[in-house]
C-alpha cells in the first residue's frame, strides 16, 4: 500500500486527527491489534475501529481524502480526488486551516506582518507567504469535521466547503529567505536566513 497516512510533526486541530489516523492504520497494520481495520480504494480511504456497538465504531472512524491542488483561493482550494494514479473529474471544495485562511479582497498568497530588523531598530512592514505553497496539483489530506469547516458556503456554484485540510504538509506563514553577508575569521561568507525584516 502506498497511499501511507503521513506522521504528524505540529500540534493542533489538524495534529490530533493525523495522529488519531496513523494510530488506527498502524494498529491495523500489526494484525487488529485493539480490533481495528483499514480498508483503502481507489476513491477514500477508511481507518476504522471495529466495534460490537455499530455506534461507537462509527464516532472512532475517520474517513481521509487525498486530493489534488488545481486552484488556490482566499480561504479555500478546488481540489480533484486523486490515488496516485487518476485524477477525478469533480471538482471539490476543500477549507484551507484556519491559520491559513485571509479575508476575502487581499491577496491570498501572502500578508504584510510587522517585524524587528534584525540588529534592533523601529519595526517595519514584512511580507510573509504561505510555505509551502498551494501549487498546481500539489497533494493535500483532508477530513470532514463535525461541526464543518467554518467557511461558509460558495454562492457560484452553490457548493457547501465540507473538507477540510490536514495540513500534513505543515504550511505556515514565512518571512522570504534572503541572503546576508558576514564576516568568519576575516573572510566574508554569504548566508541566506530566513525571518527578520530587511535591514
Amino acid at each position: 500500500m502506498t497511499n501511507d497516512i503521513p506522521k504528524p510533526t505540529a500540534w493542533g486541530d489538524e495534529y490530533d486527527v493525523l495522529r488519531q489516523m496513523r494510530e488506527l492504520d498502524q494498529r491495523a497494520r500489526m494484525g487488529g491489534v485493539g480490533r481495528t481495520r483499514a480498508a483503502y480504494t481507489t476513491q477514500r480511504s477508511f481507518v476504522e475501529v471495529v466495534e460490537e456497538d455499530a455506534v461507537a465504531a462509527e464516532q472512532d472512524s475517520i474517513v481521509v481524502q487525498r486530493y489534488r491542488v488545481k486552484t488556490n483561493s482566499f480561504q479555500y482550494l478546488i481540489c480533484r480526488t486523486w490515488d496516485g494514479t487518476t485524477e477525478g473529474s469533480t471538482d471539490v471544495y476543500v477549507a484551507k486551516p484556519p491559520h491559513l485562511r485571509v479575508a476575502v479582497g487581499t491577496d491570498f498568497t501572502q500578508r504584510t506582518v510587522t517585524a524587528t530588523p534584525d540588529g534592533g531598530g523601529s519595526a517595519v512592514p514584512a511580507t510573509e507567504t504561505v510555505t509551502p505553497a498551494y501549487s498546481t496539483n500539489s497533494e493535500i489530506f483532508a477530513y470532514e469535521p463535525e461541526g464543518g469547516t467554518g467557511v461558509v458556503t460558495i454562492t457560484t456554484p452553490n457548493t457547501a466547503v465540507t473538507w477540510l485540510d490536514i495540513n500534513a504538509e505543515e504550511r505556515q506563514w514565512l518571512l522570504p529567505l534572503r541572503a546576508i553577508e558576514v564576516c568568519v575569521n576575516g573572510v566574508p561568507r554569504k548566508m541566506v536566513i530566513r525571518g527578520g525584516a530587511p535591514v
